[in-house]
């Protein structure tokens, strides 16, 4: 049997790191880490009045993914 394939996603801090790992390593899963980034003015507005838009996240590379962990409100 082949091991899942997952993308861990966080806004960059350690702590939210070492979080998501821990978790992806527990469920022994191939993983590849992505940051969030917003674009812009977007950076210095919280995530509760940022919209879900193509034009305010930058575009994460990811295929054939199985699970996806995330951590952080802009992550979410």
């Amino acid at each position: 049997m082949t091991k899942l394939k997952g993308i861990l996603l966080t806004e960059g801090m350690h702590g939210m790191i070492s979080q998501v790992e821990g978790l992806a390593k527990a469920l022994d899963i191939n993983y590849s880490h992505h940051t969030v980034e917003t674009k812009g003015f977007w950076k210095v507005i919280p995530p509760k009045f940022t919209p879900i838009s193509d034009s305010v996240f930058k575009k994460i590379e990811c295929e054939d993914v199985d699970l996806i962990i995330s951590c952080g409100r802009k992550s979410i």
